[in-house]
């Protein structure tokens, strides 16, 4: 994974062919901590949470290094329009491939419904296939069909398992 660039084509923004020279391109590398903010901005845009800044810059200290972990970017024109964490992990059961978990996928609104989200999943499944996992999983909010209708059509599936979470934060704030 390391410091790799890949870049992709958008032939929706703007509805240019794929071969014109003036189509905007989205670049996917790891998060740098010189983008930490703007994706940190992001994420909070998107989804709605606040943890401090300081946590997410510790969070990401902790796991930059560390193989299993890999923040990607997409950047158009150098300003983040999509993120997605990924962590890889090997399960005792399920053979010697590892599976990627996805957390936090999200595209700015900005750059919505212009092909961004499915380069984004493009790249995942690049740097999933790159590592011989077999498996990507990742959750969605059951209320967000429009998502689910997304994931689908790139060949997702609601798998027959059912994600349980229980926020253990929820008990410290009580």
């Amino acid at each position: 994974y390391g410091k790799r660039r890949t870049a992709y084509h958008l032939p929706r923004i703007g509805d240019c062919p794929m071969s014109a020279p003036t189509c905007p391109t989205i670049v996917f590398e790891p998060l740098q901590e010189a983008d930490l903010f703007a994706c940190y901005t992001l994420c909070q845009n998107t989804f709605g949470e606040c943890p401090a800044f300081a946590e997410v810059q510790e969070t990401f200290a902790q796991c930059q290094s560390d193989p299993h972990y890999n923040f990607l970017v997409g950047k158009i024109n150098g300003q983040i329009a999509a993120y997605t964490s990924m962590i890889f992990y090997h399960n005792l059961f399920d053979g010697t491939s590892p599976i990627v978990s996805l957390w936090y996928v999200c595209v700015d609104p900005a750059y919505r419904r212009m092909g961004v989200g499915t380069a984004l999943f493009q790249e995942i499944e690049r740097l999933a296939r790159a590592r011989n996992c077999e498996i990507i999983t990742f959750t969605a909010l059951s209320n967000n069909q429009a998502a689910h209708r997304f994931y689908e059509s790139l060949g997702y599936r609601k798998d027959a398992e059912q994600a349980f979470v229980k926020y253990l934060y929820e008990d410290f704030q009580q």
